[in-house]
């Protein structure tokens, strides 16, 4: 089944079996537990929607956006985020394992104890994501936006930072050991310790 063009609000989807979705708009829609793997999005909205459980392994999405949803237990093994907007949404227990990411909006996303490790998210926008206790083991954070993104207690060991805006970070019970940064972020780092640079 596909879906184009769709504009749907406050409904349930639990056994909804779709293949893909063009330029669709769902606004505060319960997909709790939906089986949606393999689904392909492109230029969809889901607005407040909540996928808690849902299978969404192998799908891919191409400019779409998840925007303040419940995504906690979802499946995304192996799924595709192609420039998509993932602003405000929970990831709470999650499964992003070989998960593809492409850029995106991912500010104020909620990813507590996500494993990242050796993620490309190079140019994503993370601004204010609360990521504590993610463990971001050689990731690439290349031109990122981390400005006031929760680092707290995160695993960020020879991860690639340069040229990442990181102001308002507190590096404090941060493992970076081994992380690449310019020299201007390696100062935003001796400030959070309290160091004056002179």
């Amino acid at each position: 089944m596909r879906w184009t063009d769709r504009e749907i609000e406050g409904q349930e989807f639990h056994d909804l079996r779709l293949e893909a979705m063009v330029n669709c708009r769902l606004v505060k829609c319960d997909l709790r537990g939906a089986r949606l793997s393999e689904l392909e999005t492109i230029g969809c909205t889901f607005d407040e929607c909540n996928f808690a459980g849902a299978n969404l392994s192998s799908s891919k999405h191409k400019g779409s956006s998840f925007l303040n949803c419940d995504l906690s237990g979802a499946d995304f093994f192996g799924a595709g985020l192609e420039h998509s907007r993932m602003v405000g949404t929970k990831f709470g227990d999650a499964v992003l394992t070989a998960a593809r990411i492409a850029g995106g909006d991912w500010s104020y996303a909620v990813l507590r104890m996500q494993n990242l490790d050796r993620f490309d998210m190079r140019e994503m926008k993370l601004e204010s994501a609360d990521m504590y206790g993610c463990s971001l083991i050689e990731a690439d954070l290349r031109d990122s936006i981390l400005t006031k993104a929760n680092l707290q207690h995160a695993k960020l060991r020879k991860a690639d930072l340069r040229g990442a805006e990181v102001s308002g970070i507190d590096f404090r019970n941060v493992d970076i050991k081994g992380a690449r940064m310019t020299v201007d972020q390696a100062c935003v780092f001796a400030m959070s310790f309290g160091i004056v640079l002179e």
